[in-house]
């Protein structure tokens, strides 16, 4: 086997989106604008009159909305924050007065809905507030009784130790002031509704979204309207319990369909409509992650409705115009809402949805139904540490995610394939350890604690493990030939035994019983090079509790000497390279802020500079094409951070970018679609994780 001197770490890879100094973006993914603590809801419109569209969002941790008014090129200005009232939840937005400017409706989650009327410049005049009988959440605006004056109907969700909902009606006077609420009880709470006429008489009537957290729930209420803002008994139909409502007519027979989402099991239901109000049985169709909101449009202009739910992400369903829909594709810019608009005034359709815990996410449309994002994929084991190699013989980049192997079609996308083994791995790295030229997987298990190796057959599929090798739920490994045999070993840290462990290779798959080094308290996260040019691999371990860095220079045989010290608050990450093009490998540890050690080229080192103060998982890669290793770092909960080598050992600012996950975990980078550009891969620990794809131009 030809001896690769130093492999990719691939641990804790980070996805991003960057941006060159030319400001085009290598990644792409949407936009987050940040806001009021946790948006629930968002609507679009043009509270400016400047014919672009504005957003706002409901914030219901924070308890206020947050306004962003839209420019030209599709991008907004930083968020103006107020509040209404005890809460935000959901909020719906037209003229209630007829002076031309967009007024809110506001459900505060509690017992109110609040209106606040428009001053046409993206400000709002103090709230009128509206006590109903129960906690609020969904609103619609409609005109119910058909005298040209807008009406509000509010979804009630029932107080806490009652299962009953209902719905509220107030009728507007036109004036931005409306009557006393008109109630409609339900056997179920209300979550959410729409209003439109079901059954062609010409009055609205209401389908209406109704949650329990418990199957056997019935999930819709239909209430027939007469026209004067009344309705008939509701009709109650459709197992589960649901999230969102949306109607049109999806099998172009003229008669009004729903599509429902439901909180137990990631589907939307599909009813088409029998034209009477009354529907046929549900077909379902799966989503990517938990379903939240669903809206309706035709996003690729064929005069077809397509679906897009908002959820954990956001799916888009292709509608095919008989009532039946394409596969979900799934994107990662956000989660619990997607709402449709046209931001950037191209006729697209556009997506905001939310974007981590205090932020709006928008990903725009190309109009043929996909959208600017990241593309996510859920495996069907475990999630956990990943690892990429042409595991089926293709030529394309496959990737190994947990148990699962995902494979690369060439084209960027991934295509969910072989379940190798249901352990539960802590860490994953590649390479051919029985030299027969086909990549294996070498994994560090949490659920049967040790290190186990799978030997790849060259078509996607794997042999039964083999091992345990090293035994132990704290395993860290490192793969690398420390015995200059051409034959790959494995270098691990066991953190509670606070040992470091040299497994080295016999060539076939399996290893020699283990040579333990003592390694500190807490240590982690082992990177190897030869630190100290003598042709002979070493290695470097963080000790967390201790603060330092232990290097220990490799003999050449598998054996290490004591090792010297580097001191450093807190050392958990690790990599090696050489970022300073002086022949030298250096190190970058993240812990206490981000920190990078210049090697002297003697397995010493000199004194760090601290280059980030993130300090979570960190890969290395040439991201934007210059020839020159870049840093990559896990920020917070949904963003990464870039940081663009210089080539002498300094780094350009850093850049941060949204991942579309919830919670960033382990992360991978490399080229899906043969470009020589690598496309990043996030994990969220959700569910899923996200492919970033790589749009740099290439540098000549």
């Amino acid at each position: 086997m030809k001896l690769k001197s130093l492999l990719v770490l691939i641990s804790f890879l980070a996805a991003v989106e960057i941006a060159p100094e030319s400001a085009a973006k290598a990644f792409l993914t949407g936009t987050n604008y940040p806001s009021g603590e946790y948006p629930s809801a968002a609507v679009v419109q043009d509270l400016n009159n400047d014919q672009i569209a504005d957003i706002v969002s409901a914030n219901s941790n924070a308890a206020n909305l947050s306004v962003f008014l839209g420019k030209a090129n599709g991008t907004f200005a930083a968020a103006i924050n107020f509040s209404v009232g005890a809460g935000a939840v959901e909020l719906a937005s037209a003229d209630f007065n007829g002076d031309g400017k967009a007024d809110l409706a506001v459900t505060d989650g509690i017992k109110s809905v609040h209106v606040v009327l428009g001053n046409g410049d993206g400000t709002f005049g103090p709230p009128t507030n509206f006590t109903l009988h129960t906690a609020t959440i969904g609103v619609e605006i409609a005109d119910l009784n058909k005298d040209g004056k807008l009406d509000l109907e509010v979804a009630n969700f029932g107080p806490d130790n009652n299962s009953q909902g209902e719905i509220a009606i107030l009728l507007g006077n036109g004036n931005g002031t409306f009557a006393t609420p008109v109630y409609f009880k339900l056997d179920h709470r209300a979550i959410r509704l729409t209003a439109v006429d079901l059954n062609g008489d010409g009055n609205l009537d209401l389908a209406v979204a109704l949650q329990h957290f418990a199957h056997d729930v019935k999930s819709l209420a239909v209430l027939l309207g007469n026209g004067d803002g009344t309705f008939q008994s509701p009709v109650i139909s459709v197992s589960g319990s649901a999230t969102d409502v949306a109607a049109g007519d999806l099998n172009g027979d003229g008669k009004v369909d729903l599509a429902l989402t439901v909180v137990f099991g990631s589907v939307v239901h599909v009813l088409p409509g029998n034209g009477d109000g009354t529907f046929q049985p549900a077909v379902d169709y799966p989503v990517g992650g938990y379903s939240g909101t669903v809206e309706l449009s035709d996003l690729n202009h064929d005069g077809r409705l397509d679906i897009v739910v908002g959820g954990g992400h956001f799916n888009v369903l292709r509608g095919r115009g008989d009532g039946s829909f394409a596969p979900a594709v799934t994107y990662g810019i956000g989660n619990r809402f997607a709402t449709i608009g046209d931001f950037n005034r191209d006729g697209a359709a556009d997506i905001v949805a939310g974007g981590g815990f205090s932020a709006i996410g928008v990903a725009f449309g190309r109009g043929d139904g996909t959208f600017r994002a990241p593309l996510v994929y859920f495996p069907n084991a475990g999630l956990s540490s990943m690892a990429s190699a042409d595991f089926n013989g293709d030529g394309h980049a496959d990737v190994a995610i947990g148990g699962s192997i995902l494979l690369g079609d060439g084209t960027g996308a991934l295509v969910p394939s072989t379940v190798y083994t249901t352990m539960t791995a802590n860490w994953l790295r590649t390479g051919d350890f029985n030299e027969d030229q086909k990549p294996d997987i070498l994994m560090a298990t949490i659920s049967f604690g040790g290190i186990f190796v799978f030997l790849g057959n060259g078509d996607g599929t794997f042999q039964a493990a083999k091992g345990p090798f090293l035994s132990g739920e704290d395993l860290w490994p490192e793969v690398n030939d420390f015995n200059n045999d051409g034959v790959l070993d494995v270098a691990a840290t066991q953190t509670f035994q606070r040992t470091l462990s040299i497994l080295i290779g016999k060539g076939d798959g399996t290893f020699q019983r283990a040579t333990n080094y003592a390694a500190g308290d807490i240590p982690q996260s082992p990177a190897s090079s030869d630190f100290n040019g003598d042709g002979k691999i070493d290695l470097a371990v963080s000790n967390t509790f201790e603060s330092t860095v232990g290097v220990y220079l490799g003999n050449g045989d598998g054996t290490f000497q004591n090792p010297l010290t580097l001191t450093t608050s807190n050392p958990l990450y690790s990599a090696a390279a050489d970022f300073n093009r002086d022949g030298r490998p250096d190190l970058v540890l993240g812990g206490d802020g981000l920190k990078v050690f210049l090697g002297v080229g003697d397995g010493t080192f000199q004194p760090p500079q601290t280059i980030n103060a993130g300090y979570g998982p960190l890969s290395l890669s040439d991201v934007d094409g210059d020839g020159l290793l870049d840093v990559m770092v896990s920020d917070d909960f949904a963003t990464l951070t870039v940081l663009r080598s210089k080539s002498d050992g300094t780094f350009r600012p850093a850049v941060s970018f949204p991942t579309g996950a919830q919670f960033v975990g382990h992360n991978l980078l490399t080229d899906l679609n043969g470009d020589d550009r690598p496309e990043a891969i996030a994990e969220d620990i959700a569910d899923s994780v996200a492919v970033l794809r790589n749009t740099r131009q290439p540098r000549f």
